[in-house]
């Protein structure tokens, strides 16, 4: 198993819309992805930290490359 971690900025008042955007964009688009085991976001004052979990390593860049996170 490989899991990678991102951290998140994020204002407290944006937070619910982060989180509902996160879902739409990565998440449904994680589930379909090659190696994909489960993906977690972990929430404190201001910032938010998205873990995924793949088989390897690789599936997980596979998914980074998509670049779903440059549109977000």
């Amino acid at each position: 198993m490989y899991t990678a971690t991102m951290i998140y900025p994020v204002k407290q008042e944006s937070m619910e819309d982060f989180v509902s955007l996160w879902k739409e964009k990565i998440l449904n688009l994680a589930v379909n992805q090659a190696g994909f085991v489960r993906m977690q976001l972990l929430t404190r004052e201001d910032e938010i930290m998205a873990i995924g979990t793949w088989t390897v390593k690789s599936h997980a860049e596979s998914f980074m490359a998509l670049g779903p996170f440059k549109t977000c």
